[in-house]
């Protein structure tokens, strides 16, 4: 058992690499002094920080429950709980922990009206419109609201395709908000939906482009082409075929693997309507096996040359971490979707733990792809390289460069499948999809917007409609702000 001396130590290390955005090594100590004093609920209020952080909402969902069990009085972990169900689908629970925040906010601070924010965003993001508008109605600006009410009533306006109206309020936003970074930027954002909608391509992209200007963060290209080179320098295949694998065989994760803003949470909605398929969203397990691969390995090396020391236990016992997180989406079933995107980084090592797994490569085209990208406020939370379209452009390329990689050296199985061409054809991919999945046809694919658990990702006011192709050669929009992009991919051979 940890002192308190020890584990204030311990906990200060950890929040030492929270600020440098070491979240995996972060991850793995809290694990660690997890396993010395079960259940602690300050370690515990770190890791959920970190799942959510990281975008694996499932565990996320996992570790909060067992937060709120033991400290029921945390407002903060039900407001960040209600947030993990909403982005899972998981509507009614999140509407409850959203109301469990409320009537927390009443007892422990005497302002009930402090969950209103959560409330409106749960009802505005399943479009609830009508219901987040009676609410909005009820919030103060006399209670330090004004700023959340006006940013509020501008996403409504745009939920409601009141275009117009939505950037008169915006401006009126941005005067309150002139000194809110993250406010601002999502203003911006939002003034550049309206626009695109309206059809001013021209002010739609200033507004992107001053979106980026506020949120801009520091993007180390030379380190990120290093990672992908190396994972082929590496992940050779005499390389792969003289490695151990694993010897389970259950466990068959479906890895999608594609850029942000490419279709992914459409194709993982198709898939997940599937009897025999689940949605895992951004399984974050698969960076936790690459950082504890050389304990497990026993080996003196780092990664990846701790897999020259790998037995095939040691890859049963990494495939076991994954498998530990993947029962907190389904604990039933051995299909389940992964669409984090370190996975383009981790094929190689997945392919030797888990030697059923299957993977799609979703392709979009590349300007229709950065230009989605570059709209849309991925670079709020942590998609640095779309600030600038250079760096959008040589990252593109780099990630396209592994997976064609991935395509030529692997024996995994893995479907190259056009996001232009599911659109278009939906019925026919999508029965090309499930065959190679090796299930049976179902018709509810083709029915995905109909489910009950729509994962509130940045596409949620799309995957929720039936399909449509108007996204497709948006680029043409704005061709003449793409010029360093056309540059790089023309030259790469890529349009």
């Amino acid at each position: 058992m940890c002192s308190v001396s020890n584990k204030a130590a311990a906990i200060d290390g950890v929040r030492s690499l929270l600020q440098r955005n070491l979240l995996v090594l972060a991850e793995e100590r809290l694990l660690y002094l997890l396993e010395q004093t079960p259940d602690d609920p300050q370690l515990m209020r770190l890791l959920f920080g970190i799942y959510f952080k990281i975008g694996d909402f499932f565990v996320a969902i996992d570790v909060g429950r067992r937060l709120v069990e033991q400290e029921p009085r945390d407002a903060p972990s039900w407001h960040q709980l209600s947030q993990s169900f909403l982005r899972t689908g998981q509507r009614e629970s999140a509407w409850d922990a959203a109301l469990q925040f409320q009537e927390l906010c009443g007892k422990l601070c005497g302002n009930r009206s402090a969950a209103l924010p959560l409330l409106i965003d749960n009802y505005e993001r399943n479009n609830q419109l009508d219901e987040a508008e009676e609410l909005l109605s009820e919030m103060s600006t006399a209670e330090g609201m004004k700023e959340a009410k006006l940013y509020f009533a501008a996403r409504l306006l745009v939920q409601r395709k009141k275009y117009d109206e939505a950037i008169e309020m915006i401006a009126k936003g941005q005067v309150v908000s002139e000194n809110n970074k993250h406010q601002m930027t999502e203003y911006y954002y939002l003034l550049c939906k309206a626009n695109d909608r309206l059809g001013n391509y021209d002010a739609a992209w200033d507004a992107a482009t001053n979106a980026h200007k506020v949120s801009q963060t520091p993007w180390d290209q030379a380190k990120f082409n290093k990672i992908h080179a190396e994972a082929q320098s590496f992940f050779t295949r005499e390389m792969l075929q003289s490695l151990s694998t694993a010897t389970s065989h259950e466990e068959q994760p479906i890895l999608i693997c594609g850029n942000p803003r490419s279709g992914t949470s459409l194709l993982e909605q198709i898939l997940s309507m599937h009897p025999e398929i689940d949605s895992g969203g951004e399984l974050s397990a698969t960076s936790l096996m690459e950082s504890r691969a050389p304990r497990v390995t026993d080996s003196y090396h780092g990664w990846p040359m701790c897999l020259l020391d790998m037995k095939s236990s040691d890859a049963d016992a990494l495939a076991d971490i994954y498998v530990r997180a993947r029962r907190c989406v389904n604990p039933d079933c051995i299909r389940v979707t992964n669409k984090s995107l370190v996975l383009q980084e981790q094929l190689g090592f997945l392919s030797l733990v888990f030697p059923a797994a299957k993977a799609i490569d979703l392709r979009r085209h590349p300007l229709d792809n950065c230009v989605s990208c570059y709209t849309t406020s991925i670079g709020s939370v942590g998609h640095h390289y779309t600030h600038s379209l250079e760096d959008m452009g040589r990252t593109w390329v780099t990630r396209r460069k592994l997976r064609n990689y991935w395509q030529e050296t692997l024996d995994m199985p893995i479907l190259e499948l056009q996001y232009e061409q599911l659109v278009a054809d939906q019925e026919n991919q999508t029965r090309r999809l499930l065959e190679f999945l090796g299930v049976a046809w179902e018709p509810k694919c083709l029915d995905f917007h109909r489910s009950k658990r729509v994962p509130v990702t940045i596409s949620y006011d799309q995957v929720n409609k039936k399909m449509y192709t108007s996204s497709c050669g948006r680029w043409k929009r704005y061709e003449k702000h793409l010029g360093p992009l056309i540059d790089i991919f023309s030259e790469g051979g890529y349009l």
